[in-house]
């Protein structure tokens, strides 16, 4: 049975009901920050966003926010078709472990030419052909980008670089950069970030330093922006407040549609809407456990587990409330099968009284038997992405979303 997952139309009600009870864009409801500069602006400039052409090969799913869903990552590779994916550059991203369905290893194996770029050695990596070492946290500046139009309070912050980088690291831009180049990348393709890479290249010729750092440009923005400036953001780490973003200038300025008018009825979402039909009768249905996840914040997903100075516990769990782990004369601590997807793990159990009846859940981002990372290979616990199905049958429709959580599952003594 395929899992109640409805993104989708739940975010398009929210939205709904804040617009209808006056309360988008206005005091108190939900507001749109300005940040330092127009970043929506910006994420249109170089190509981010909108209406896309193509689609993939085996369901036809089209592009949101730019990307193709990852669901469907396997079948595109896997697919017997001339103009399937032939090869993969991966930056700062497991899909060997993240994405469900455990068909992505065989996937893997298929591609020609695999290009990991990150700072460990993981699942993903196994499988390249070349490894190009990045920059970590301290090693680069910082400026949370995606963020900055996301706070209520108007804000922003920016870090040095701590230290000088290590061996062969370097920085994702002049990776990416290099990249382009040797991929024959032309400067006047759908990205400018493309453009850049040229340009960059050119100005090397010329005596001192002159490339389009990303602290250069970011200089450029904040500039544009009118609202601060890199020095002053330099002068001050831990962040400076921003003039409070003006209130009703959303609606009807800087909606992204031709007449500026919100779609309150678009079509991907209205084609959505038959889903609902049967939702009732499904619920009444569903058997067993529904598993959810969890993020936990020592694990940082699954980036954490091969830093020998960050103490974790010994093993994720299936946590479980007490009316179910009595039902199936479950101990707290007691190893327990997690089955499902016709597959199955086995976890310790932790019993409580936070998670409702009925529901299980499971912290992603551990089990790294597969992994190339000694610390992370030794860790215990299990990855439950094992046991989620995957492929283009588990994808939100709207979103484009791998549906993660939802699931029905069964939770056992072991035998």
């Amino acid at each position: 049975m395929r899992p109640i997952f409805m993104e989708g139309i739940c975010y398009w009600l929210i939205q709904g009901l804040s617009l209808l009870s006056g309360n988008l864009d206005s005091k108190g409801g939900l507001v749109f920050s300005q940040g330092p500069f127009d970043v929506v602006q910006l994420a249109e400039n170089i190509g981010i966003g909108g209406e896309e052409a193509g689609s993939t090969l085996q369901a036809g799913w089209g592009k949101v926010a730019s990307c193709f869903p990852s669901n469907a990552l396997a079948d595109e590779i896997l697919i017997d078709h001339p103009e399937k994916i032939r090869a993969l550059f991966v930056l700062a991203g497991n899909p060997v472990h993240s994405i469900p369905g455990n068909n992505m290893a065989a996937a893997m194996a298929e591609l020609e030419l695999v290009v990991s770029i990150d700072i460990y050695q993981n699942e993903t990596a196994m499988y390249a052909d070349y490894i190009l070492p990045a920059t970590d946290m301290l090693e680069r500046s910082d400026f949370p980008i995606s963020w900055t139009s996301l706070r209520a309070t108007p804000y922003t912050q920016y870090t040095k670089r701590v230290v000088a980088p290590k061996f062969e690291r370097r920085e994702e831009w002049e990776i990416l950069s290099d990249l382009a180049i040797a991929c024959g990348a032309s400067p006047f393709a759908l990205t400018s970030c493309n453009a850049l890479a040229h340009i960059n290249r050119w100005l090397n010729w010329l005596p001192g330093d002159l490339r389009l750092t990303p602290d250069r440009i970011l200089a450029l923005l904040l500039k544009k922006g009118g609202r601060t400036t890199l020095k002053q953001l330099r002068d001050t780490p831990q962040g400076i407040p921003l003039p409070a973003s003006p209130l009703g200038k959303y609606l009807g300025e800087k909606v992204k549609t031709t007449d500026k008018k919100m779609q309150l009825t678009p079509f991907v979402l209205m084609e959505d809407l038959s889903r609902l039909d049967d939702i009732e009768k499904r619920l009444l249905q569903q058997k067993g456990l529904v598993l959810i996840g969890q993020r936990e914040r020592k694990t940082h997903n699954s980036w954490m587990h091969n830093s020998p100075f960050i103490k974790h516990k010994s093993s994720n769990a299936v946590l479980i409330n007490p009316l179910d782990a009595v039902e199936r004369n479950i101990s707290n601590g007691e190893v327990v099968v997690l089955a499902g997807n016709n597959r199955e793990l086995q976890l310790p159990a932790k019993i409580t009284e936070h998670i409702m009846p009925g529901v299980v859940v499971v912290p992603h981002g551990w089990g790294h038997a597969a992994s190339g990372v000694v610390s992370a290979k030794n860790a215990p616990g299990e990855n439950v992405n094992h046991i989620i199905p995957g492929g283009n049958d588990n994808i939100e429709p709207v979103s484009g979303q791998a549906i993660m959580h939802g699931h029905s599952v069964e939770v056992r003594k072991v035998s």
